[in-house]
Formats: structure tokens, C-alpha cells, sequence
């Protein structure tokens, strides 16, 4: 549906993605089982034929199929919750694929390429950190196994990537061990790893300083 340069345009996937990451704190294991494999075939289709739009609107897809995916991260089934993670590695693969050919096309343009790669790595870095305080031993060692994976790979290979890299750093590392020492401290686990209102990172479109975070 066009190639989403417009910023004006609204991708009709955020609904359909609210819905279904609605759907994996729904207490019909069948309800949940069917939303997970809605979004499982929207993985699989981009894996083969890549992201169904290019620009804003790839963004908003990507965003909005990122938190849907998030959800089921962290549903009652262990399994779910371990496949997921292993979804999101994948999902991500073609994030950093696309956004790489992105970026050859737009060189010398002096476009917002670091804006929108932020806007569609964020919720995915943030949804499988705040997983790193789960319950279950096998998904929180996962989800740690996962970030600092994609982290490495995805954000120290240049000096370019610095600034990048130290967003990443103060808005998702650090909480996550500032809260694990809380967590020793006052011995209790505390599932949720940010500030609720810490859950998107939105990018100030009319400024060249650097991006802000906001709530969603």
C-alpha cells in the first residue's frame, strides 16, 4: 500500500497488531494460540518477502508487530514465551536487512535513517529486556541471551553506531541492572524492568537535536 513516505499516512496494521498483542493475556489458551499464529505467519512472510511497506509506514508495521510479539514474551506458556523470543531474533534479522538497504539507498541524502532505525529496534530491545525479569529461569536467561546478542551484532560494528549504542545503553541496559540490584537487595522479583511510561521511543521529527523518549 504505496511505499509510506508520507508521514501523514496511517498504516491500517497498528489496530490489527493491538488486537492480537491484546490477545495473549486472554485466559482461552485457544485465544492465545490462535493470535500467536496470526503473528507468527506476519514473521514468516517478511522473512521471505521482507516488510509489506517502505518508510513511515514500515515503521509503524514493524512497531506495531514488534509489541504484538512482545506480549506473548511473556504469557503463561513457558513455550510460547521461549518461541516467541526466537521469533523476535528473526523478525529482527530483516529489520537490520532492510534498514541496511535503506540506508545505501538514502546515502549522501541526509536522510532520517538513525530516527526510524531507532523507532523499529526499540520496542523490540525494550519488550525482550523487561523479559529479563520473568519468573522462569529459562525465559529470563533467554531474553538476556537474545538481547546482548542482538546488541553486539546489530550496534558495536562501527564507531558510527556510538550514539546509537549509548541510547541503548542508558534507556535499556542500565535499568535492566539497576532494577536486578534491587531485585538482590530487597529480595523480590520485579517483573517489570522499566517505567510503565518508558515503553516507546518516538523521535523529535522537527528538531536535529538528539531524540527524546516518550510515552506510548
Amino acid at each position: 500500500c504505496g511505499q509510506g513516505h508520507d508521514p501523514t499516512l496511517r498504516s491500517g496494521w497498528r489496530s490489527v497488531f493491538a488486537v492480537l498483542g491484546l490477545a495473549a493475556a486472554d485466559r482461552d489458551a485457544g485465544v492465545v494460540a490462535l493470535g500467536h499464529e496470526i503473528l507468527l505467519r506476519q514473521v514468516a512472510a517478511a522473512r521471505t518477502r521482507g516488510f509489506p511497506h517502505a518508510g513511515h509506514l514500515m515503521s509503524q508495521y514493524v512497531v506495531g508487530l514488534s509489541n504484538a510479539l512482545v506480549g506473548y514474551a511473556g504469557c503463561d506458556a513457558e513455550a510460547t514465551c521461549l518461541h516467541t523470543i526466537e521469533q523476535l531474533v528473526g523478525l529482527c534479522e530483516v529489520l537490520a536487512r532492510t534498514l541496511a538497504e535503506a540506508q545505501a539507498e538514502d546515502a549522501g541524502a541526509g536522510g532520517g535513517g538513525q530516527s526510524l532505525e531507532l523507532e523499529t529496534w526499540w520496542p523490540i530491545l525494550l519488550g525482550i529486556s523487561q523479559r529479563v525479569g520473568d519468573d522462569r529461569i529459562n525465559v529470563r536467561q533467554k531474553a538476556l541471551h537474545v538481547l546482548i546478542d542482538l546488541i553486539v551484532k546489530n550496534f558495536t560494528d562501527s564507531e558510527d553506531r556510538l550514539q546509537i549504542l549509548q541510547l541503548i545503553f542508558r534507556g535499556i541496559l542500565v535499568p535492566v541492572l539497576d532494577n536486578a540490584e534491587m531485585e538482590e537487595e530487597m529480595d523480590i522479583n520485579i517483573r517489570s524492568l522499566l517505567p510503565l511510561s518508558f515503553t516507546t521511543f518516538v523521535p523529535n521529527r522537527h528538531s536535529s537535536s538528539t531524540p527524546h523518549r516518550s510515552a506510548a
